[in-house]
């Protein structure tokens, strides 16, 4: 919504990413603390292994297709509320993706350390 809200407006950009300092800051200061998931999202254990791992699939191939349209536009006057870290421009949505991952995967490989 928020490209094409930018793309509506025919906001053109130079092709980089804009990340706010704010945004940083609470990227950084989440990594060290426990974030608990709005009741709305969070996990209730009816879904398969399976299952998430196709949404993820299909998430990451509709990434792919708005590629051209995160290089092309510029949405950075353009937010959707975060819970935790507050307006989000496109560009920050993009980066919590990629940590969210990364957060889940440490947590997937310390909970099979303590497994094995």
């Amino acid at each position: 919504r928020l490209l094409s809200k930018a793309q509506a407006e025919d906001k053109k950009s130079d092709g980089s990413a804009k990340i706010s300092e704010d945004f940083l800051i609470k990227a950084n200061e989440s990594v060290k603390r426990k974030l608990e998931a709005p009741e709305r999202v969070r996990p209730t254990g009816t879904k398969t292994i399976a299952d998430s791992m196709a949404k993820m699939a299909e998430n990451r191939e509709n990434l792919k297709t708005m590629r051209s349209m995160f290089e092309t536009f510029d949405a950075t006057a353009h937010k959707f509320p975060h819970p935790a870290f507050g307006d989000l421009t496109a560009h920050e949505w993009l980066v919590l993706i990629g940590g969210h991952e990364a957060r889940h995967l440490k947590q997937i490989k310390n909970l099979l350390a303590k497994l094995n």
